[in-house]
């Protein structure tokens, strides 16, 4: 067993949650009010958004410490790992991920974020 420990006493703390009402409705099916993007969609979302808020803060995803993934649908990993792969920098950050959790409104994923700012 290995462990890491980091000194990140500048920190931004984050989670890209579902959109708000209002702007969930462009992605919403007028008939079933589910959404209509699949998981890879709403990973790659999720993904791009905790970028630029990460940004936005001074920070980047190459400072990320720690993710939680939360997942509805266990089924969904190898399909969110290809596409959380391709968006974290090596090493990855610690990450945990719960499935089979149950979020609001058709979400199918959603991702917290511990990141260190950017030094000057």
């Amino acid at each position: 067993m290995a462990a890491t420990c980091l000194d990140a006493s500048a920190i931004v703390k984050l989670a890209v949650k579902e959109p708000e009402p209002e702007a969930l409705r462009k992605h919403l099916d007028p008939k079933s009010r589910v959404l209509s993007e699949g998981i890879a969609e709403q990973t790659e979302q999720a993904l791009t958004t905790l970028a630029a808020i990460l940004e936005g803060s001074g920070s980047s995803m190459n400072h990320l410490v720690k993710t939680t993934v939360f997942c509805a649908n266990v089924d969904d990993f190898t399909t969110i790992n290809e596409i959380y792969a391709r968006h974290m920098p090596d090493p990855p950050p610690a990450r945990s991920a719960p499935a089979n959790i149950a979020l609001r409104r058709g979400i199918q994923i959603s991702i917290e974020a511990i990141a260190r700012v950017a030094a000057d």
